[in-house]
């Protein structure tokens, strides 16, 4: 099973972190919530090193904890127009 990650920039002035991503990690079953203080409702933008950074973190932490064993690999997506098989 997947671990959700919350990401939020801790001066959001759009989406005031206290309204969303409080909330959102609290009510999302397993969810981790990474907050980066000063960092503004387009913090993928203006912070792309600290957030490739904390997401490789993450993932990595995740793969260390056997998450890919748990991964339902029953799960298939649906064809596309453009599939092969």
């Amino acid at each position: 099973m997947f671990q959700p990650l919350v990401r939020h920039g801790e001066d959001d002035q759009t989406v005031p972190v206290k309204d969303s991503a409080v909330k959102s990690a609290r009510v999302i079953k397993g969810a981790k919530a990474i907050d980066s203080p000063g960092a503004p409702h387009g913090l993928m933008a203006t912070h792309q090193d600290q957030v490739n950074d904390d997401l490789l973190t993450f993932l990595q932490s995740w793969w260390r904890s056997g998450g890919a064993r748990r991964v339902d690999r029953r799960f298939r997506p649906a064809p596309t127009a453009f599939s092969t098989s």
